[in-house]
């Protein structure tokens, strides 16, 4: 199990071992003071450690609806591949926009190429910027918007801000999706 509190994570491991987004983390604090048992009378260990930036234990809205999910999803990027296509970008000869089976691309020549795709395991679009890098955003239905998955203190930043931020960068006019 994985609890945030004020960017500090708590895991519960029924191992001696421990690897947490695909890495073996060295900088873990056992607390072996009150173990607990589980049902089966095995010992559990907790572990905490703190990082620079919260991962949130985001709401999986479509846990149980995938086709809301396919829905929700491809929305968004059928939207996004719209809004590219309005895009002033005559200075850039190489500018093209590929949406298929899941994954949209804004290809800005030297500028740079974006990618926006569905994962389905997750319920999550992936998301990779020639300028921030790779980023994981899920969707907040209460908000009706993808947030990103990783923040340095508080909610994470919506996918439609970044984009608007870094684009209206890169191309030098201010761009609102």
């Amino acid at each position: 199990s994985l609890c945030i509190h004020n960017n500090i994570r708590r895991i519960t491991t029924h191992s001696s071992s421990l690897t947490f987004n695909g890495r073996r983390n060295h900088t873990l604090h056992s607390s072996a003071r009150n173990p607990l048992k589980n049902r089966n009378g095995r010992g559990m260990s907790h572990f905490y450690f703190t990082t620079s930036s919260a991962i949130f234990s985001e709401p999986n809205n479509f846990q149980e609806d995938v086709n809301a999910y396919h829905k929700v999803a491809n929305d968004t990027l059928s939207h996004l591949a719209e809004q590219f296509e309005q895009l002033n970008v005559s200075e850039i000869p190489e500018f093209d926009i590929k949406e298929s089976y899941g994954v949209l691309e804004l290809n800005l020549g030297k500028k740079g190429t974006y990618v926006i795709n569905k994962q389905t395991p997750n319920r999550q679009l992936w998301f990779s910027s020639p300028i921030s890098g790779p980023k994981r955003f899920y969707y907040d239905s209460k908000k009706k918007m993808w947030l990103s998955t990783r923040s340095s203190g508080g909610e994470g930043e919506p996918l439609l801000n970044l984009l608007n931020k870094e684009l209206s960068m890169l191309l030098k006019v201010n761009v609102e999706l």
